[in-house]
């Protein structure tokens, strides 16, 4: 029989301490014991004459340890102790997890106090590049919204490098509260996933359209790819949202761009049954003729209800000027007209 694989040792994040011998782990879990039955004079007798460093070892099995615990549990009177007697604050699990994402996490904006008041770091990050911002969108309740404003009452350029605004907008409507908050405060428009390369403009042009045009304004890339080449005008037209179009085409986007598959938003379009897009998506400069890697147009990918709207598509293309020129005719709405002026502006101020 072929032997097992053994499996692969991941090393805890830096800030994690382990147990490193069974002493230091039974007393690890008798600290853990007393913290839930709130025993001050055990915790007390533990930490000042167990093995050293007691309260910032990690519990190995679950990934606990006596402030994340808690914090998780809300005794802020034990809380209180554990800081008092020399506990780290930014002490992370064995996933990166602070005592501030827990709180976070949980929707305890007495405790997010207690912890930013001990100068937690708010901005740390866990495995998954999650910060105490990002842990506040779990849920959507009044207390997680009440510790997103916590977090961002605080400095908010320590927030450069969150993903949080990409996780609200990937909520949509449910995380549309949260988007606008974080949005406000927002210092960094072009922030993209570490993994997929999407960037924040993306996520609103796909979940969250009426967001775009903030995004826009505060500089966000309208030309940006992601790891496949997909822009935010590609992930507008699987949307099919005509206001994120608009404001994509006010702020020069280019819709001809091709992804990896060599797909335009047309295509796209088409294949996502957004009849009501295509006509916008050519006029703004999408060749309907153009194949994909796997030799399709759009007309190919497009299903019966949506032939109509494509053939009046190919239709506008072929009465295009000569010179290519975008043409605007039936699709130039007020809103649009209002972001080309803001556009326009912008660019005599500079």
């Amino acid at each position: 029989m072929p032997s097992a694989k053994k499996k692969k040792f991941t090393p805890p994040p830096e800030g994690c301490k382990l147990p490193q011998d069974r002493l230091e782990e039974l007393q690890c879990y008798k600290l853990l014991q007393a913290v839930r039955s709130e025993d001050f004079h055990l915790i007390t007798e533990l930490v000042t004459e167990g093995v050293p460093n007691l309260l910032n070892i990690c519990e190995p099995t679950f990934g606990t340890f006596p402030l994340f615990l808690a914090v998780e549990q809300r005794k802020i009177k034990v809380i209180r102790e554990l800081i008092n007697l020399g506990c780290n604050v930014n002490i992370c699990n064995i996933n990166g997890k602070t005592a501030a994402m827990v709180a976070a996490s949980c929707g305890f904006p007495d405790v997010l106090d207690l912890l930013i008041e001990n100068k937690c770091n708010l901005a740390q990050q866990d495995v998954n590049q999650w910060d105490a911002l990002s842990w506040c969108l779990v849920e959507h309740t009044e207390h997680h919204l009440e510790c997103l404003d916590r977090c961002l009452e605080e400095d908010p350029a320590i927030f450069e490098n969150s993903i949080a605004i990409i996780l609200a907008l990937e909520k949509g409507e449910e995380g549309l509260a949260a988007s606008k908050e974080i949005l406000e405060n927002l210092q960094n428009p072009n922030i993209t996933h570490s993994i997929n390369k999407r960037s924040a403009l993306s996520y609103a042009a796909e979940f969250n359209p009426s967001l775009v045009v903030e995004l826009l304004k505060k500089g966000a890339d309208p030309h940006s790819k992601d790891a496949k080449s997909w822009t935010p005008v590609h992930f507008a037209a699987k949307s099919g949202a005509p206001e994120a179009l608009e404001a994509l085409s006010a702020f020069k986007a280019d819709f001809n761009k091709l992804n990896s598959d060599g797909q335009t938003a047309f295509h796209v379009a088409c294949a996502n049954g957004k009849s009501k897009v295509v006509k916008f998506i050519v006029q703004r400069g999408a060749n309907p003729k153009i194949k994909d890697k796997k030799s399709c147009t759009g007309k190919q990918l497009a299903n019966k209800k949506s032939m109509k709207e494509v053939r009046k598509a190919e239709k506008a293309w072929s009465k295009r000027p000569e010179d290519n020129r975008v043409i605007f005719k039936d699709w130039l709405h007020a809103f649009e007209l209002e972001v080309e002026t803001y556009v326009n502006m912008t660019d005599i101020d500079r």
